[in-house]
């Protein structure tokens, strides 16, 4: 998981909201999702200096609140959604033009 960005507040730095992005790469196909969780001082979160954050405990925070069983369901979506990259059930075309079946070419790493 990363962080992609926050929001604070300018009197206390405490953070109100964390946008994240979870990806998956699995033999150059990737699939990827993101979302926000917002966060308010009623929460209990344990105050941390903003200067001090650093990305795995703000990670640690959105895990949390996420929660295990909702990580792992987007884990599978993403790894159902590689395989129906790999192998499309479905295709576009006419019978009397040549048929093109879309699949995204292979993430090139390096």
């Amino acid at each position: 998981m990363k962080i992609t960005q926050m929001s604070r507040l300018t009197e206390d730095g405490f953070v109100i909201v964390v946008n994240w992005k979870l990806e998956m790469v699995n033999e150059g196909y990737m699939a990827a999702r993101s979302g926000t969780v917002s966060f308010d001082k009623a929460d209990g979160i344990s105050f941390v200096p903003y200067e001090s954050l650093t990305e795995p405990d703000v990670v640690k925070w959105v895990e949390a609140e996420l929660g295990e069983a909702k990580i792992a369901q987007l884990q599978l979506d993403m790894l159902n959604q590689i395989k129906e990259m790999k192998a499309p059930k479905t295709a576009v075309g006419m019978p009397w033009a040549p048929s093109t079946v879309l699949v995204p070419p292979p993430l090139r790493m390096s």
